[in-house]
């Protein structure tokens, strides 16, 4: 029902979220209620958490688009995490809106900024520091896999496989992984996509 025009962190601690009600006939009468973000540690494969850690009620519920700036430094206090940004809304899609369309729309993000400080620390021979030029200057194999992992998840944040952009997040940060998130892309409605 929503989709996500920009969600990313443009500060370490300040989230940009621009979100709209899809521009289809299914959803001439739906419109935005609000933005709630979870945490890894509060995260619910079904839709937002009973208790999330920020909830932003937009407007009066007569708005198709919303645009803002969060400060989300509350919920980094103990380190960086992934946050799972779920858009409720309000008014009913058409009864002709097809399976999985017509549920809560959610878009995982990260602070990428945190992936760069542990990917430089696995630098081991950029800009001839070492002291190892040419040929025989060899990638270091800890820092290629690091790279794979930064695609896998990448990757898997494009695709919203979440479990699978969680755990490879989880290996970069070197984060114990929580048992919640799992690696099914299915939909609450039980289809696939």
């Amino acid at each position: 029902m929503v989709q996500f025009n920009e969600l990313r962190f443009i500060a370490p601690t300040l989230l940009q979220v621009n979100v709209q009600v899809t521009d289809l006939p299914y959803y001439e009468n739906v419109y935005i209620d609000s933005i709630i973000i979870d945490t890894e540690d509060t995260y619910c494969e079904s839709g937002p958490s009973a208790n999330p850690p920020f909830r932003y009620q937009v407007g009066d519920g007569t708005y198709k688009e919303a645009k803002y700036v969060f400060d989300v430094a509350d919920l980094l206090c103990d380190g960086p995490k992934m946050l799972f940004v779920w858009v409720t809304t309000l008014g009913i899609p058409s009864s002709d809106t097809p399976c999985g369309l017509d549920t809560p729309d959610m878009q995982a993000v990260v602070d990428l900024s945190a992936v760069y400080n542990q990917a430089i620390k696995q630098i081991r021979c950029a800009t001839n520091r070492c002291g190892c030029s040419g040929p025989k200057c060899t990638v270091d194999a800890a820092f290629a896999n690091f790279s794979l992992q930064y695609y896998r998840m990448t990757t898997a944040l494009e695709l919203k496989d979440w479990g699978t952009a969680y755990q490879a997040y989880c290996y970069l940060l070197r984060k114990r992984p929580s048992n919640k998130i799992v690696s099914n892309p299915r939909k609450p409605c039980g289809c696939n996509g």
